[in-house]
């Protein structure tokens, strides 16, 4: 059972991958394997979320928005990123090395700002701040956007 959630001062980690939890554990002991579009918490549990370049792994924002407005309580805020919406017209795609140097390549989905205010909106969350980081150094696509980083507030 996880100790998340209500009343509770801990942090939680969830992810659809059993690698990544695995590699978490070192982290936090308080990890939840599940899709962000079905999230087994109580609703109105966390006063805060942190989702850190995942939202892209979805097809669709409507639902991840939906759990994580049901999840987080009024006035509570969600922080996430996700690679920047030029990387579509760029080209750019998700490719790893695993352990043994072989290219993996993950999915992505790349989201437009007006879905990601509709998402957002859709779901009582009020966007109050978005970043964009530039690429920088002697790169191919130096000063372009890397991620799209986000701060909202439940209402």
């Amino acid at each position: 059972e996880i100790a998340c959630g209500k009343r509770s001062k801990m942090v939680c980690g969830l992810d659809f991958s059993v690698p990544m939890l695995l590699h978490a554990k070192r982290a936090s002991k308080n990890l939840v394997l599940a899709d962000m579009s079905h999230i087994p918490m109580d609703s109105l549990s966390f006063d805060v979320i942190i989702c850190g370049l995942a939202i892209g792994h979805c097809l669709e924002l409507e639902p991840v928005f939906s759990e994580i407005s049901r999840i987080l309580r009024p006035g509570g805020l969600v922080i996430y990123s996700d690679l920047h919406p030029f990387g579509k017209i760029a080209g750019w795609k998700r490719i790893f090395r695993d352990v043994n140097g072989r290219e993996v390549s993950v999915r992505h989905y790349f989201h437009l700002y007006n879905e990601h205010h509709r998402a957002c909106r859709e779901n009582g969350l009020v966007i109050e701040d978005i970043r964009e980081p530039l690429i920088e150094g002697e790169h191919r696509w130096s000063g372009s956007p890397a991620v799209l980083a986000v701060r909202a507030r439940k209402q």
